[in-house]
């Protein structure tokens, strides 16, 4: 898997890009080195991952969440969805976590189904293991929005 992502990251990344990983970065293969790959790499740290400093050895930028601006709108980065409520200034959760779960196999992990509009899945088990940009991502997250009914 290690190989998929690191092609599919060459072919995506610039050097001067900021690449964020939202965690369990070690679940499919922890041999997997960021070493002479395009851009900085920062990641929220997930339930999945060894500790931060073997994370930074890897040639990441550790983090447990960040918030960043992306087009005027205040992203939340981090491992897990945020369920109950969005702070007032944040529009916005990008995070990982729960992969390609189905509400089923949720409840059996003791994970909670109703995962709220604001928060945006980009395993990479949604993604076919691509990158996804932040400007898809935005997208994302208004057409949850939207499909939420409580907003126009």
């Amino acid at each position: 898997m290690g190989r998929v992502i690191r092609t599919a990251c060459n072919n995506a990344f610039e050097r001067g890009d900021t690449v964020w990983h939202l965690g369990d970065y070690g679940f499919y293969d922890e041999s997997f080195s960021l070493r002479g790959m395009p851009g900085t790499h920062c990641i929220t740290r997930g339930n999945h991952d060894r500790g931060p400093v073997s994370l930074a050895m890897t040639g990441f930028i550790v983090v447990d969440e960040a918030v960043v601006s992306l087009d005027g709108k205040r992203i939340l980065l981090r491992h897990k969805p945020l369920y109950d409520s969005l702070p007032t200034n944040i529009d916005g959760v990008f995070h990982g976590h729960i992969h390609n779960g189905t509400p089923e196999d949720l409840i059996e992990s003791n994970e909670r189904p109703d995962v709220p509009w604001w928060n945006v899945n980009l395993c990479v088990e949604k993604t076919q293991y691509q990158p996804v940009s932040y400007k898809t991502a935005l997208k994302t997250l208004a057409w949850q929005r939207k499909q939420d009914g409580r907003y126009g």
